[in-house]
This record gives C-alpha cells, structure tokens and sequence, in this order.
C-alpha cells in the first residue's frame, strides 16, 4: 500500500512539474521577448542563423532625420518604436533591407508591422525591386524583411523569419504578408 501510494504521489509531481514548464512557454510568449537587447543585436543573432552572403551593414535610427527614418522604416518619427536598426545591402544595388524594432510601450506591434509593410518602398533603390516581403513580430519585437526573389538561392522572406523564430524563442505573434 504504501508502494502505491509513493508511486502516486510521484506522479503527481511529475505531472505538476510538467504543467508548470507548460505555463511558462505560455508567459513567454505573451510578454515582452528578447529583453536587455538592442535591435542591432537581434540583427547579429538573426545573422548568426542565416545570413545573406552579399555584404551588408546595421545602422541603429533615430529620429534626427526624419527623411532617412521614413525612407528605412516607413514611420514619420519614432512614435511607434522605443528603438530600431537596419540592416541593408553594403555594394551595388541588391534590394535586401531588414529592419528590426522594439514597439514602444503601450504600441502593439501588429500596428509596427503593418506601419512598416504600409509604407516601406520596395522599389526605394531606384533601379531593382524587393518582391518577397514580410512584417512578423514576437511578444514587442517587430522583423520586417524584404528581398528580390533574385537571390532566392541564398535568401528569402521565409529565412529571415524562421531566423527571427528560432531567436525569439517564442512563436510569432504577427505574420503579415
């Protein structure tokens, strides 16, 4: 009897142990991701996962221009965001920009993604085109990736935000195409 009684009460551990490692996932998901990092960090550690292999350069934005702002980012000022970085191609004209940014606090970061797909020029180098596009968030961060299907060999859409999956650690709060 007491055999059993040992072997229920350790399953019931068991169990609540278990459930207890369940609920956190849930929390994690549900609150801010990725604390205590900067976008351009987020940006080295989605690299790290996969990287395009033309060269390219991270820049963290402010709003001291506000031309340069809107032409990376698609937003006006900084409103939306507490911080950002981009990361776009370094030699000729590759159409491949990232831009990784932390929703400002009380900004959902759907309204962030959706800002961005809005209003980011796939078209802005002029002489080639970002035709694979997308604006994905995880808890406050928000990735919005665009590329020409041209490199498609090497990168996509779909490998930045499996990166950006993998680094979150958490499953996407928002996908918007």
């Amino acid at each position: 009897m007491k055999k059993n009684f040992v072997m229920i009460v350790s399953l019931v551990l068991v169990m609540a142990m278990l459930l207890a490692g369940c609920g956190k996932k849930e929390e994690a998901v549900a609150g801010p991701v990725l604390e205590g990092q900067t976008p351009a960090q987020i940006i080295d550690a989605l690299y790290a996962v996969h990287a395009p292999e033309f060269g390219v350069g991270t820049i963290e934005l402010d709003d001291s221009d506000p031309d340069m702002l809107y032409y990376m980012t698609g937003m006006n000022d900084m409103s939306l965001v507490s911080q950002i970085a981009v990361s776009e191609s370094m030699i000729g004209s590759q159409a491949y920009s990232l831009v990784v940014a932390r929703a400002a606090e009380g900004v959902d970061a759907e309204t962030v993604a959706q800002t961005m797909l809005d209003n980011i020029d796939p078209v802005k180098w002029v002489c080639v085109q970002a035709d694979d596009v997308r604006s994905v968030a995880c808890g406050d961060v928000v990735m919005f990736v665009m590329v020409s299907s041209e490199y498609a060999s090497s990168i996509t859409a779909q490998n930045m935000v499996d990166a950006f999956a993998q680094v979150c650690g958490a499953e996407l709060t928002v996908d918007l195409k």
